[in-house]
């Protein structure tokens, strides 16, 4: 299996050949995770504020009603019955979480 662009981003880092990557902070802290001691995250701020809350999607064709239920019923199920808590819990790196009912920066909408 190949690296993805990430990956080869953080071996570039790991060798010194750059001096920072950028991606989703989820991803970010899963490498920091993964070699501890070795990476940092540098949090983005903006005048005292994050620089941004990222939303993240599922795409499907426009027209495909069927696949848009099927996905809202299962992340529904998903908050329903604490999974979505859980899974949270278990996979973010410590003092990273999901803030329910915070929506995300759609200051590009403007």
């Amino acid at each position: 299996m190949s690296p993805t662009p990430t990956q080869k981003c953080v071996d570039e880092l790991r060798s010194v050949h750059i001096d920072g990557v950028t991606t989703d902070e989820l991803i970010l802290q899963g490498y920091a995770a993964d070699n501890p001691g070795e990476f940092r995250i540098v949090e983005l701020i903006d005048r005292g504020a994050p620089l941004t809350m990222e939303r993240y999607g599922i795409g499907v064709r426009k027209d495909d009603t069927e696949a848009t239920d099927a996905i809202n019923k299962a992340l529904g199920a998903l908050l329903d019955d604490a999974t979505f808590d859980h899974l949270t819990a278990t996979h973010m790196p410590d003092g990273v979480k999901v803030e329910k009912d915070v929506p995300g920066d759609l200051a590009f909408l403007n």
